[in-house]
């Protein structure tokens, strides 16, 4: 157990406890680690989902929704996605929007919560790799394509170039010290100084 921890006593029905077991029990962790794992989800995203007005939806709907537009409607639904639903998530979820703050809102919001993709980012000096592997099609490749490009060149000032295939979009840019942000710092993980 970590120094930093809490130990807090929670009251729960014992059908809410059996369950938690066969969970656990499936999973191969502990009721503790199962516990902690939700209560992280929300705090740092669940309670914005009623604010923000998400709503869960399968992906195969999504995939399936998708298909009925063309490829210049889906090119404008993700420009719009851009400047919209995600910089107003990024503000909402982070105060600010900067590189960290866009990069942590693909990464948590995107990826870890929402499930929408895998999120992996690497970088070797200044070049920086961003991958999301969403496994849903071209068209959302080509969705994804567009609203990054309409995030980090429009609101980071940042030039992304991309490569599309049918179910992953991997986009690459160079990131200096003197690299301008939308607004605040970019933390030191990203080569700049913290605002």
């Amino acid at each position: 157990m970590s120094h930093n921890s809490v130990i807090r006593s929670l009251r729960i029905s014992p059908h809410v406890d059996e369950e938690l077991k066969n969970i656990a029990k499936e999973r191969g962790t502990s009721v503790n680690a199962i516990a902690e794992a939700e209560l992280t989800k929300l705090v740092e995203f669940g309670r914005f989902t009623d604010e923000m007005e998400y709503a869960v939806v399968r992906k195969a709907w999504l995939a399936k929704l998708i298909g009925y537009l063309s490829e210049e409607e889906i090119r404008e639904f993700g420009q719009w996605s851009g400047v919209g639903p995600s910089s107003e998530s990024i503000r909402f979820y982070h105060g600010t929007i900067s590189l960290e703050s866009v990069l942590r809102t693909y990464e948590e919001i995107g990826a870890k919560y929402a499930k929408f993709y895998k999120f992996r980012h690497e970088s070797s000096g200044s070049s920086h790799t961003i991958i999301l592997n969403h496994g849903m099609g071209m068209n959302w490749s080509i969705f994804y394509d567009a609203n990054l490009k309409k995030v980090f060149r429009d609101i980071l000032g940042l030039d992304i170039e991309t490569e599309l295939s049918d179910n992953i979009l991997i986009g690459r840019f160079q990131m200096t010290s003197t690299t301008p942000t939308s607004e605040g710092g970019i933390s030191d993980a990203f080569g700049g100084e913290r605002a």
